[in-house]
């Protein structure tokens, strides 16, 4: 079937109340025009390792793309494309295998050359991840020139919870705004670059507008330092974390607020009468957010 009948035959379903279109993400082709003086420039980034932690995995398969784009939200790219797979030094276990696709055969003698990594993320004004607090930390332990760059989160940093979207998987996000997408991490890159130029399902803000506004916003960390297991639910209710000290962090009930809101939380904090309890402040921008320099 060709596309042309194929969109004919979608347009008539959108139109019954019995069935819902997904159209694919099809990788672009790169921005034909120059990009205007006052564009920003942004990486999309995703790494897949050999296991969750930060620490002690390896990078397995980087993939990245450069984009330029405006505060109100005009895309405009992509403007580069790099994708590069790499052998660890460790084997790589199977459930990783079955989960990105990339075998211990794919990666045999394969090589990323960090300087390359770097000259492809200089000048970048935002790194773009679906899950940096993941991937921060293990791409600046690989290069360190990640660490001197701003990064946003588009699966926390954009209120999709809001906005009536329940799962924050990429799959389910493209799901939710009418697409699907290849599990390629270079077609994952274009699936999140088209989602970041539609409006967001329920307020109908630009997605690439919301984002870069909460990345470029400072935040306070109020750490909760000392405060006992029986006053869990309070700060639970209170919209409180537990954080467990895995990443050289405190073991310790935190909140992300705005930094007006911090004497609020002081006295929230005040207000439990906890004689032990210490609270600890620190402000966080796009430069450290996600990062494990917070303090």
């Amino acid at each position: 079937m060709e596309s042309f009948q194929g969109e004919f035959h979608a347009l008539a379903l959108e139109d019954h109340p019995s069935y819902r279109v997904l159209r694919k993400i099809e990788r672009r082709a790169t921005y034909p025009l120059q990009v205007p003086e006052h564009a920003r420039i942004g990486v999309l980034l995703h790494v897949d390792t050999t296991g969750p932690d930060p620490d002690t995995d390896e990078i397995i398969g980087l993939a990245m793309l450069r984009f330029g784009y405006t505060e109100a939200g005009t895309v405009f790219g992509p403007l580069d494309v790099y994708a590069e797979l790499r052998q660890p030094r460790k084997a790589i276990p199977k459930h990783v295998s079955q989960a990105t696709g990339i075998t211990p055969a794919a990666v045999k003698r394969r090589r990323m050359d960090k300087r390359e990594v770097g000259d492809f993320v200089q000048g970048a004004d935002l790194i773009v991840c679906h899950d940096a607090i993941r991937a921060r930390r293990i791409c600046e332990r690989f290069q360190p020139a990640f660490a001197h760059l701003s990064w946003a989160c588009t699966r926390s940093q954009l209120p999709w919870c809001n906005e009536g979207v329940a799962c924050t998987e990429l799959p389910y996000v493209a799901y939710r705004q009418g697409y699907w997408f290849d599990e390629d991490p270079v077609d994952r890159l274009h699936a999140l670059l088209q989602i970041l130029e539609m409006p967001l399902p329920q307020s109908g803000r630009i997605a690439m507008t919301t984002l870069a506004a909460a990345a470029t916003r400072e935040t306070s960390q109020v750490w909760a330092l000392g405060a006992p297991y029986e006053v869990r639910e309070q700060l639970r209710d209170r919209g409180y974390s537990w954080h467990g000290g895995q990443d050289g962090r405190y073991r310790a009930w935190f909140r992300e607020v705005d930094p007006a809101r911090v004497e609020e939380e002081l006295q929230f904090l005040d207000n439990l009468d906890v004689p032990d309890l210490a609270p600890l402040i620190t402000t966080i921008d796009a430069t450290l957010r996600f990062s494990d320099r917070l303090f």
